[in-house]
């Protein structure tokens, strides 16, 4: 009796077994962790018959790690033997997989839980990983343990798979490096539908500088310890992560990886995820929010839906900006319309053409001939544009080709396309403005405020921004992304604005002005002169800090088992943010202090020492993880209801909402260094003179009642509307806006009925309100009613 083996695909082996002169068994090992579906095709063999089979076809199931006999060959004098096969594999029941790594799985669980005990006091950041005890062996995160919570936090849309958490030396065949020449076709995108990260990863990986600089670890390690940086909401913050990655039962990484046998696309993936809160809250964006985050450079997005990208394709001023960026080294993308319904499914049915609502990265712009054409890339690596211009197109004339160089590779998810289909096909180009800039970052806040009468929001600080040379600097004002866990729920966005006035001689002129919007950040572009002073004003309506209307009370357990609920923890890291008003890595004693004596509390200097010396700390301050453990402590020692009370003072109600302020970092990027004093903006009332500058400039007006005129001030990207009145009359009156008739709006104040005093010829803002975006309907009633004060 003789067995030969055959390995006839990974994870497939065939075993060829002579039983004797007249019969041969023919059996598949199944290696693999999935049930595979095996055809044995002997039709074109002579003499020779399957032993119980009227056909010389046989097809047999075969479970996960199993043999089985696919046929038994009867045999004839002078047989002749032809062999096909053909296979399918689908994955293997939820029961099964989770038998097949359920001791695999309660290792790692009692590798967390040791993690927690050893490294949950412990500063990651500065943490030497050499340090790791034989205990534990390799680096297990505790804040971001590998578990399901790490991938489906905030999600209502689950990942519908078995997932094993495995290191890298358990997927990879071979060695593996960090970086391995670094290119855009390193990226292969896995069953997540975050196209828009990986879309921004690609376009930067065009300059492998820009992704190396992002890591602080350039180097493999045997304990699994690395860190990354991301310029996050306008602060650059470091990521220390461990190497567990999430993975099919016993196989390859289920979300993004590279082609090869290299980490930083699945580092990079894996620490953005944490900076969120999970993998799932990463599904769905826009390429230059990733870029921004991932360069800290200013970044244009230009909607060929809005008035603004209308108006440039109708002037065809959209190709020239787009070229000229190009020329200068921007990174920049594009999206389709539509919605992703692929990348968690198995990809789109046909073969070619353009994948909706996905995001591409534009390689280079061209013109030639009289052609404007674009090359562009699918971090897919497929799917490509198969109209004019693609790979098979008869435009690409010898000419053509002469003038572009094109690589027409049909496989490689690159192709190029006429200027006037791309416009047809994309709804939107992303341009990031990487450069060596001078960069400047401060940290402010918005706070509610008694003003007189009434509730305002407004910055607690302006700047005056000076340059010894005449320079373009580029403003942003930023503010906590939305996409982090619990921050749209509990602090959606504030509409931001920003305004520049000219302050030479102690005089407030309006310079240049950017319209409220509700996104997480805004830029606005100006030209300065030397040694002139300019004033910057961060502004919001502030509408949007209160609680959200018809929201019930459902107060939640701050923490439980020890364990601090999540959205409990993500109030702590707000807090966190405020308080660190020097964008670094850790509190201070002085603000430490800051916050605490908001709550009746006061420490030593000698007892903050203390904090510092037992919870995640740097040298001499107190860093987000060691706020959130000082807390963990606290619910301890002096109970939830306390507790309570304190998040009350410091801004959030009974159910976490802010109700009270919100940070915000103000980015400047410019060629020639500039200097930025922060002044306190107490007492000045700029935000009052402010808005009468952009209610004089750009209000409408509403009516005039005795003597005074009712302006009104919108901004529609904002759907806010700000009102005031200018009194007419020699005399002074009182004026109240009553807007109770109103549907469907919030108001700064919190209130919809306002009254004030105003002097002859004088203006007064009177309110904020602006469109809330649970409202169903929307109705805006103004009523003013004049009186002689």
């Amino acid at each position: 009796m003789s067995v030969k083996e055959q390995r006839i695909h990974e994870g497939i082996i065939l075993y060829t077994e002579t039983i004797n002169s007249r019969e041969i068994s023919m059996s598949i090992l199944n290696e693999m962790l999935k049930i595979l579906s095996f055809t044995i095709d002997l039709s074109g063999s002579v003499g020779i018959k399957i032993k119980e089979s009227e056909t010389l076809v046989n097809t047999v199931e075969i479970d996960p790690r199993s043999r089985v006999i696919v046929a038994t060959l009867l045999l004839e004098p002078n047989w002749k033997l032809s062999t096909k096969f053909r296979f399918a594999i689908k994955p293997p029941s939820a029961q099964a997989a989770l038998a097949f790594i359920e001791k695999d799985n309660q290792r790692l669980l009692r590798k967390i839980e040791r993690a927690k005990r050893e490294l949950r006091m412990i500063d990651l950041n500065t943490f030497d990983p050499s340090m790791i005890s034989s205990k534990l062996g390799n680096f297990v995160d505790p804040f971001f343990p590998p578990l399901d919570s790490s991938i489906n936090l905030g999600s209502d849309r689950r990942i519908d798979a078995v997932i094993q958490w495995r290191r890298p030396e358990e997927f990879f065949n071979g060695d593996f490096k960090i970086f391995d020449n670094i290119e855009p076709n390193d990226i292969k995108q896995g069953k997540l539908g975050d196209c828009w990260f990986m879309c921004a990863l690609a376009s930067l990986a065009e300059r492998p500088e820009l992704v190396e600089r992002l890591f602080y670890t350039k180097e493999r390690n045997l304990e699994g310890f690395y860190q990354v940086q991301f310029c996050k909401s306008g602060e650059w913050v470091r990521v220390t992560i461990d190497d567990y990655f999430p993975c099919l039962p016993k196989d390859t990484p289920i979300f993004s990886r590279s082609h090869g046998n290299e980490l930083w696309v699945l580092l990079l993936e894996k620490a953005y995820a944490k900076l969120h809160g999970s993998y799932s809250l990463l599904r769905g964006g826009w390429a230059a929010e990733g870029m921004m985050d991932l360069t800290g450079c200013p970044t244009l997005n230009i909607d060929f839906s809005t008035i603004d990208g209308q108006e440039m394709l109708k002037n065809d001023t959209l190709w020239d900006l787009v070229k000229k960026y190009d020329e200068y080294g921007a990174l920049i993308s594009a999206s389709t319309a539509g919605e992703d319904r692929f990348s968690e499914s198995s990809g789109p049915q046909k073969k070619g053409g353009l994948v909706p609502g996905h995001a591409y990265t534009v390689i280079l712009v061209k013109e030639a001939l009289g052609q404007r054409l674009l090359n562009i890339r699918n971090p897919w690596g497929n799917f490509e544009w198969d109209g004019d211009w693609s790979d098979k197109s008869p435009l690409w004339t010898p000419e053509m080709k002469r003038e572009i160089n094109p690589v027409l590779d049909e496989n490689d998810g690159t192709f190029w396309i006429c200027y006037n289909d791309f416009i047809k096909q994309f709804n939107g180009v992303n341009i990031c403005r990487v450069d060596q800039y001078q960069e400047l970052r401060v940290k402010g806040i918005f706070e509610r405020k008694l003003n007189g009468e009434q509730e305002w929001v407004s910055s607690k600080n302006y700047y005056i921004l000076t340059s010894k040379k005449d320079t373009h600097v580029t403003i942003g004002l930023h503010q906590e992304d939305a996409r982090n866990f619990g921050v749209d729920e509990r602090r959606p966005y504030l509409d931001l604005g920003l305004v520049v006035l000219d302050v030479t001689g102690g005089s407030f002129k309006l310079y240049k002005a950017k319209e409220a919007v509700n996104e997480r950040q805004i830029e606005l572009d100006i030209e300065i002169e030397a040694n002139k002073p300019y004033l910057i004003w961060p502004r919001t309506s502030g509408c949007a800090l209160c609680r959200p209307p018809d929201t019930k009370t459902a107060p939640i357990v701050l923490c439980e088992n020890n364990e601090l609920h999540p959205l409990f923890e993500s109030t702590i890291r707000d807090i966190f943010r405020k308080a660190n008003r020097m964008l670094g890595e850790d509190l201070s004693y002085t603000e430490f202090m800051t916050l605490m004596r908001k709550v009746s509390i006061q420490y030593t200097e000698e007892e903050f020492k203390d904090f510092v010396d037992r919870l995640p700390s740097h040298e001499n301050g107190l860093t987000a993880d060691g706020l959130v453990e000082f807390m963990r402590e606290k619910a301890q020692a002096v109970g939830q209801e306390i507790l309570r009370q304190w998040l009350n003072a410091w801004g959030y109600d009974d159910d976490l909402y802010s109700t009270q302020s919100r940070y915000y970092v103000l980015s400047l990027h410019s060629r020639q260094r500039v200097k930025i004093q922060i002044k306190n903006a107490e007492g000045l009332d700029l935000n009052e003179k402010i808005h009468e500058m952009l209610m004089v400039k750009s209000g409408e007006k509403k009516g005039i009642t005795d003597g005074v005129m009712l302006y009104c001030f919108m901004e529609k990207a904002a759907n806010g509307f700000t009102y005031g009145a200018f009194n007419e009359n020699n005399y002074r009156v009182r004026v109240t806006l009553d807007c109770s008739n109103s549907e469907g709006l919030l108001f700064s104040s919190r209130k919809n009925l306002m009254s004030f005093s105003i002097e002859p010829k004088q203006w007064k803002i009177l309110c904020h309100c602006q469109i809330s975006r649970t409202a169903t309907a929307c109705k805006l009633k103004p009523n003013l009613r004049v009186t002689r004060a």
